[in-house]
């Protein structure tokens, strides 16, 4: 394991919340200098030992602006966002940053600057949600690489937790024997991206780990659910998917699909 050092290794780091990747197998950890003032936010790779490595390092990571109170991966793991809370002044408020696997984060936006947001969440149409505890307010953008536009700033009462579900039209049920259903993308077809994924997985025991690779690639990693339903942004070209589910015990159910993306 390589973790960045503090003052050429004479100080310490505190290591706090960790935040998985939902697209790969990387996890951002806040890393508080001498445990006081603002994180620093660190993203490491993960191996299949669990061991980590980054290229992160107190000069080149960035220092969040705000107080986090909050932190979430968008759901294609290209961005990743920190919510702050410290009264209204400017350490409270949302930054966007652009995920670059074990390199640095690089921030890409400051949206709500000086609004106190307690706690954001995202669902599968590019829409981030925000609540401010202190302002009994819900706000909504829709959040991509390029743009940002704030949709609406709701009144709620006393607001303390965010859970968001994305409906879709179509379910795909679970087979009834060991196995995956997978209902999107048909064997075949030809897709423009982002992809719809849409699969449901069984396994003795339970779903543990559920994941979409692409040769060695994993696109998507789902924990201790049967059912993966997103979007995964592809570059044009043909590939075989793999699905594979396991339970905690290891025993496996796999799947296929060859697609083309346009």
């Amino acid at each position: 394991m390589n973790f960045p050092t503090l003052d050429g290794g004479s100080g310490d780091y505190t290591a706090r919340f960790p935040d998985a990747s939902p697209t790969g197998n990387y996890v951002v950890l806040q890393l508080y200098p001498y445990n006081a003032g603002n994180a620093q936010l660190a993203s490491y790779a993960v191996d299949s030992a669990g061991g980590l490595t980054t290229t992160n390092t107190q000069a080149n990571m960035p220092t969040s602006s705000v107080e986090v109170s909050d932190t979430a991966f968008s759901p294609d793991g290209k961005l990743f966002v920190a919510a702050g809370d410290f009264g209204n002044n400017s350490r409270s408020g949302i930054e966007i940053y652009n995920f670059n696997g074990a390199a640095p984060l690089t921030l890409n936006r400051k949206v709500l600057t000086g609004t106190p947001i307690d706690r954001i969440a995202w669902d599968s149409s590019n829409h981030l949600y925000a609540i401010s505890r202190s302002l009994n307010k819900l706000y909504v953008l829709t959040v991509t690489a390029t743009s940002v536009t704030q949709n609406s700033a709701t009144s709620i009462t006393n607001p303390v937790i965010l859970v968001v579900v994305s409906h879709t039209a179509s379910s795909c049920s679970p087979p009834s024997a060991s196995g995956i259903h997978v209902c999107s993308p048909a064997e075949y077809a030809s897709v423009s991206s982002p992809v719809q994924v849409n699969a449901s997985a069984t396994v003795s025991g339970g779903v543990y780990r559920f994941e979409l690779w692409s040769g060695s690639t994993k696109l998507v990693s789902v924990a201790n659910s049967g059912t993966m339903n997103q979007t995964v942004s592809l570059a044009p070209g043909t590939y075989h998917l793999s699905f594979v589910a396991r339970n905690s015990a290891g025993t496996r159910a796999t799947a296929t699909r060859d697609i083309t993306v346009k």
